[in-house]
């Protein structure tokens, strides 16, 4: 279940104005972090996303991006403003509030209730700043307690901690803290209803697979706000399994921002590895291709007459997601539901695969050396909703950050010990040569640090390391187990 962070909550006001000629320009700030150049420089390059489709109507622009080295979350208003003094007749600022705290729905209301104090003509922007900073500082402080009502400019949020996972699907009128994004609407955020009027709603599901196996998407918005929002949905659309890391998620890139000619950053995107996939959201096409990521989902263009772009994801199965087909009332909470109720399915097949693999190898199991045949048969019974096969599904899913984590775990089950004790070392062994030998007694090694703390484990653990050694060649012992390294 999500929790509030038990870290350092801290929270930074920026204020930037867009002049005609020299471009972002900070009018002032009220800061917690100790902020490096690079990051000062993305604040700035992101300050004014660029947008797709031109709308002149659109007088403010909500929307996140991220900064890294660590990890700080940017909720940013674009606010545009008539002035007949100026050469374009009207002034655009931005506040952005930057924060360790992943907490979206409250600083989208704080944002957007700010708006009751700019349209006091008796206050500046900077004005603003000021009350902003300091009412800000006071206002996190409040956000891990177990029931409060958060003070906004205007009324207030009521905010709680969920006391069980499936809160989050339920209808309570109070916002619960996540950190896993959670409080977004699914529906507005993905365009939902306009993937039910195309037919694309396999998408969803579609969506839903990127996000447990963590691989990479570029989200194309026809703003920063669709981008973003996209963005943070997809990454817990998972939930409770959240495979991608907060430093791989980046809700919004401007085609401005400095990242996109770094190198390293560039070939970060090309290095497919399950712990470096990355999901992006941007509002330039220009990026799709030079990020070169597998999938690309676009959004925000639906009943814009002016638009080329097709709704939804562009490289993947399209269809009718059979679920949604027969849900009369299609709601956020809805398919947040069924997607998690899914995702426990698939934990559960991990769980079978692990145990039935115990059965004939368990170091094999604990190295999350899953069988993929086995994988697939399990997902086939518990009727796993999915769009790839099940071969395909389960040859990347063994791969998972997720599934490792869930065999370390299980491997300190009280299961393990009847079965380890039941598994003949002396007769694998035997089946062995050298370098398997040397590779298992490695593993049993590393299996030694988990259950450290498991006496009967650990005794049962160390008489198959001793029956390992003993096979091995004299030779061999001392060349690759007993040199130190």
């Amino acid at each position: 279940m999500s929790k509030p962070p038990t870290t350092f909550m801290s929270v930074s006001v920026f204020l930037f104005e867009f002049d005609i000629k020299s471009g972002p320009l900070l009018l002032g700030s009220i800061t917690d972090h100790d902020f490096t150049d690079d990051h000062l420089r993305v604040l700035t390059q992101s300050a004014f996303p660029e947008s797709t489709i031109s709308n002149i109507n659109e007088k403010m622009i909500f929307f996140t991006f991220t900064l890294q080295n660590p990890t700080l979350f940017c909720f940013s208003l674009y606010i545009r403003t008539s002035n007949p003094n100026l050469p374009r007749f009207h002034q655009q600022d931005t506040f952005i509030i930057v924060t360790d705290l992943p907490y979206y729905t409250p600083f989208y209301h704080f944002l957007m209730s700010s708006m009751s104090l700019i349209d006091s003509e008796s206050m500046t922007f900077k004005d603003i700043l000021e009350i902003f900073g300091d009412f800000a500082k006071k206002w996190v402080k409040q956000l891990p307690a177990k029931r409060v009502d958060l003070p906004m400019f205007v009324s207030s949020l009521p905010v709680a901690a969920p006391a069980k996972a499936t809160d989050f699907f339920e209808e309570i009128g109070i916002y619960l803290i996540s950190d896993t994004f959670m409080d977004i609407d699914i529906c507005s955020a993905l365009g939902v209803h306009t993937l039910m009027k195309l037919g694309k709603t396999k998408d969803i599901l579609k969506l839903w697979e990127i996000s447990l196996l963590g691989e990479d998407l570029v989200v194309f918005g026809a703003n920063a706000n669709f981008a973003s929002n996209a963005v943070l949905a997809i990454t817990s659309l998972s939930f409770p399994i959240i495979e991608r890391s907060k430093d791989a998620i980046f809700p919004y890139v401007s085609f401005t921002d400095s990242r996109n000619h770094d190198k390293s950053f560039l070939q970060s995107l090309k290095t497919k590895t399950a712990s470096n996939m990355k999901i992006i959201g941007i509002s330039n096409p220009m990026l799709i291709d030079l990020y070169g990521l597998t999938y690309v989902f676009n959004i925000g263009f639906a009943g814009q007459n002016s638009s080329s772009y097709e709704e939804g994801l562009l490289n993947s199965r399209s269809g009718k997601w059979n679920f949604l087909s027969n849900v009369e009332n299609v709601t956020s909470k809805i398919i947040r539901k069924q997607l998690y109720e899914n995702t426990v399915k698939v934990i559960n097949v991990i769980k079978n695969a692990f145990f039935d693999l115990c059965e004939l190898n368990p170091y094999e199991a604990i190295n999350g050396n899953l069988d993929i045949d086995a994988i697939a048969a399990f997902l086939y019974e518990y009727d796993v909703d999915i769009v790839m096969d099940y071969d395909e599904f389960a040859q990347k899913l063994i791969y998972t950050k997720f599934s490792k984590r869930i065999c370390t775990k299980l491997s300190k089950d009280p299961k393990m010990e009847k079965l380890l004790a039941q598994f003949p070392i002396i007769q694998h062994c035997q089946k062995l040569d050298e370098n398997n030998k040397i590779e298992l007694y490695a593993q049993i090694d590393d299996y030694k640090k988990i259950v450290s703390d498991n006496e009967k484990l650990l005794s049962i653990v160390e008489k198959h390391q001793l029956a390992v050694k003993l096979s091995i060649t004299p030779d061999l012992i001392n060349a690759e187990i007993d040199t130190p390294q």
